[in-house]
């Protein structure tokens, strides 16, 4: 099988779970935003963004070096298994020190929701080690599985917890933690773990080699933390609670895009990775690079001008002050994509160095930005301080990338999206729904014109299945 259809592939497995699954995530907004007050969700949200932030020094990211170790030894069970043993025993021994250090923190300063937190950390921990594991081996169907098990369980949670006995936002950290523990059942099961762990193939050896590449990534986990979410610790330090619900209700938009696009980037990190033994490997990773900028941005730009007429249906008149933070982080988002695109190929490279320190420049200006303006501009600090981050992390990793790959950037291209932005930005700030259905089709026949290429790759792909099914 080529490449591309691998790619096309396994994007299309993964899609199954994620985007049915996120399909829910994204339906619970309303839930959220209705039964909830905005100082309430604004706390929850901020304790799930710490969480994620002990997470990435608890498990020393070694759920990465899982997946990228476990892609060049897929065929040798013996090397597989001292991988998986010696990970696991990683994970298991820092989780518990973690929690040790979050009970003593909590002795001095009382920790919301203490028995949520650790109870989401743990959980969190192994689904993101059994997953990656999945991955690593290949098995994306029940990667993609576990994946709508997890929001799909999520979803009854919040419902059940929420609207029927109307427990609060600690539902929303319950949901969390009881998902991530039906997901990892199920990939434990699936993938019969106990065969693939012994404690004699710990290897000393294998540790080493997994934290040279997973340590360097801590930094780069933290610095995307910082990118994505000091800017609600902010908001909340300065702007207070509520102002923080606005914020938190704006970056549920985004996640539309990032869904779609997450989908495609995991299956681009293992694609690149199995590249990188192949001789014309610059010319394909060069060329799918062109394809996905043409695709996501023209993605991005449909999200922008369809959110102008759908607003109130999605969030609400509650929160209109998000309205103008949704399509600043909208573009920023799209720029967060194409820093993972090249992630993607660094990861392929295996240089996290150079992955760690990237995201670590652009952490650092987003902080300061924000930092400076949040008293004088408000939310708009924010969310332009993450905007500036992104295309800032985007510059260093092209520069970093090219020294290894020549990538080329459509300039045509770029001109023609400028224009089309502009275009969209009238019509998403004017809130005409004429003149935004008149930009949206536009923007559709100029996408199609530009995607052409993939369209026809596309329907090729559906016109051999049916095919195959009539024989």
């Amino acid at each position: 099988m080529s490449r591309e259809k691998n790619l096309i592939k396994n994007t299309g497995i993964l899609a199954i779970g994620q985007l049915s699954s996120k399909l829910f995530t994204f339906l619970l907004l309303p839930v959220y935003t209705s039964l909830l007050l905005p100082e309430d969700y604004g706390v929850v949200d901020v304790l799930q963004t710490v969480i994620n932030l002990v997470l990435y020094v608890a498990t020393l990211q070694i759920e990465s070096a899982i997946f990228r170790f476990l892609i060049d030894n897929r065929d040798n069970t013996e090397i597989k298994k001292e991988y998986i043993s010696t990970g696991l025993f990683i994970v298991v021994s820092m989780t518990g020190i973690t929690t040790l250090i979050v009970l003593l923190v909590n002795r001095y300063y009382n920790v919301p929701y203490l028995s949520l937190f650790l109870l989401s950390l743990w959980a969190l921990a192994f689904y993101f080690f059994l997953s990656n594991l999945a991955r690593g081996l290949g098995k994306n169907t029940d990667y993609s599985i576990a994946s709508f098990i997890v929001t799909l369980s999520s979803l009854i949670i919040n419902i059940v917890f929420i609207v029927s006995l109307g427990k609060g936002a600690s539902s929303i950290l319950l949901a969390l933690a009881g998902s991530q523990v039906f997901g990892s059942l199920y990939l434990v099961f699936r993938l019969k773990v106990w065969r693939l762990v012994s404690f004699h193939a710990f290897r000393k050896a294998k540790m080493q080699e997994m934290l040279a590449y997973s340590v360097p990534l801590i930094p780069n986990a933290i610095s995307w933390w910082i990118a994505n979410t000091s800017d609600r610790i902010l908001i909340l330090m300065f702007l207070g609670s509520a102002a923080n619900g606005i914020y938190a209700a704006a970056n549920k938009i985004p996640t539309i895009y990032t869904t779609l696009f997450s989908v495609f980037n995991l299956a681009w990190s293992e694609s690149v990775s199995l590249s990188m033994k192949d001789k014309d490997h610059q010319q394909y990773i060069n060329a799918m690079l062109n394809r996905s900028y043409k695709f996501f941005s023209f993605l991005n730009l449909g999200i922008i001008i369809c959110m102008s007429f759908m607003f109130d249906l999605l969030v609400g008149e509650n929160y209109a002050q998000a309205y103008s933070q949704i399509y600043i982080l909208l573009v920023a988002i799209f720029a967060n994509s194409m820093c993972s695109l090249l992630g993607g190929v660094l990861t392929g490279l295996k240089d996290s160095k150079a992955t760690g320190w990237t995201t670590a420049v652009g952490a650092a200006v987003n902080f300061l930005i924000n930092l400076c303006l949040i008293q004088k501009i408000g939310l708009y600090a924010a969310s332009i301080s993450t905007l500036v981050s992104y295309c800032v992390i985007f510059l260093c990793r092209y520069k970093v990338v090219c020294k290894s790959i020549k990538v080329r950037f459509s300039l045509n291209y770029s001109v023609q999206l400028a224009i089309i932005l502009a275009l969209v930005s009238t019509a998403y700030f004017l809130r005409n729904i004429m003149l935004s259905m008149i930009v949206l089709f536009v923007l559709v026949v100029w996408g199609c014109w530009q995607n052409q290429e993939i369209i026809r790759g596309f329907l090729l792909i559906l016109q051999k299945k049916d095919n195959k099914n009539e024989d």
